[in-house]
């Protein structure tokens, strides 16, 4: 088999090299004479045929064929494998198998491109490839699912576990958090040491004392700040005196008038 497959992939090369054994032979045999031009051309083709042969093999290779496949053997139970190039010929005499290794119709080979097939277990002796059932999924995709499920089971288990600990522990969370925010403000009010140092509260005492004119009260006496006006409307409104008692006349209607005190015995 494998002298078969040598034959056939150098049948070029073994066509020009008898062609040129041929050639050579009838030239010694019959004694013909050849012309000064062909001899030096074929000295020179033969002598330099070796290092056309390397570069013209290099060159091809780079070239791209198409009659070549590509035979990808990926197994999701193993998740190890490999890539198999193989002619044209060789891959359509592949005879595809099922799991338990026999021919069965309804497994196919996964085609990614026109020239690129996934299966498993391949073995090149026997010409056999174990395909897919139809009707379940690839190899390749189950092994993309088995990628995510390692993904899963590594950090989103972690931040899953963190946040359903979280998600069950919030009202505690949130409970225990509020309790120390008001407990530390209740201390901040007994010991009279608020955040902003009792500052907001200063400057609204002191702002709404100046809107009724009493800033800087504490060096002056309540009736100096009081309007003699505002007095005046005050016991118009209200009929009473506000004013300082004076000390009561003791003349009246021209007589002293005197207070007599006795004791009765």
């Amino acid at each position: 088999m494998k002298i078969l497959d040598w034959l056939h992939s150098h049948a070029p090369e073994l066509a020009v090299g008898v062609i040129a054994l041929v050639g050579l032979s009838a030239i010694v045999g019959f004694d013909l004479e050849v012309p000064r031009f062909w001899y030096v051309f074929g000295v020179a083709a033969v002598g330099l045929s070796p290092l056309g042969f390397l570069v013209g093999n290099k060159v091809v290779s780079w070239l791209y064929n198409p009659a070549w496949v590509y035979l990808i053997d990926l197994d999701a139970r193993v998740l190890d494998g490999g890539i198999y190039r193989l002619p044209l010929e060789d891959f359509r005499e592949l005879e595809i198998l099922d799991d338990d290794e026999f021919v069965n119709s309804t497994y196919d080979l996964t085609q990614l491109s026109p020239n690129l097939y996934v299966g498993k277990q391949v073995d090149l002796e026997d010409m056999t490839v174990v395909g897919t059932w139809r009707g379940t999924l690839d190899d390749r995709e189950l092994t993309r699912a088995l990628r995510a499920v390692h993904e899963c089971r590594g950090q989103l288990q972690d931040d899953a576990q963190r946040g359903f600990i979280l998600e069950s522990s919030a009202f505690v969370v949130v409970r225990r958090a509020t309790r120390n925010t008001v407990e530390r403000i209740v201390e901040l009010f007994e010991d009279g040491s608020l955040p902003d140092s009792g500052e907001g509260i200063e400057r609204a005492v002191d702002q709404e004392l100046k809107d009724f004119g009493l800033d800087d009260a504490s060096d002056s006496d309540l009736s100096d700040l009081v309007d003699d006006e505002a007095i005046d409307e005050m016991d118009h409104k209200s009929g009473f005196d506000f004013s300082t008692p004076e000390e009561p006349d003791a003349d009246r209607n021209g007589h002293s008038e005197s207070a007599e005190v006795s004791a009765d015995v």
